[in-house]
């Protein structure tokens, strides 16, 4: 499972690292590039799936990146419901550990 909480550069299957990511950058900057091995892809984020900056973003991986793609693009956000400020509530609406590793283990197994 990949989670990153801090600057990343996700390198997909099928990229070539030295030709599409300013090492220089990254390394000047200490953001991590990591590859990724799975052929399928996944949005991970917050803000609801339905119609949402993630569902953009999947639906570009899907248009420019199909004929890579192993497994379908996945998305994972909170669930369609107003945002609850109580604690308690966060935890039921925004996506945890057990929602992203569902989807993760499902493009694994795909």
């Amino acid at each position: 499972m990949l989670w990153q909480n801090e600057p990343s550069v996700i390198i997909g299957k099928h990229q070539n690292v030295w030709a599409e990511v300013n090492m220089d950058f990254v390394r000047d900057h200490r953001i991590k590039v990591v590859r990724r091995y799975s052929g399928g892809g996944a949005v991970y984020h917050e803000d609801k799936v339905f119609s949402g900056f993630g569902a953009e973003i999947a639906a570009m991986i899907g248009e420019e990146m199909f004929r890579y793609l192993d497994a379908p693009v996945q998305r994972v956000g909170s669930i369609f419901t107003p945002v609850g400020f109580h604690p308690n509530f966060e935890r039921a609406i925004l996506p945890g550990e057990e929602r992203i590793y569902k989807a993760a283990k499902s493009l694994l197994e795909y």
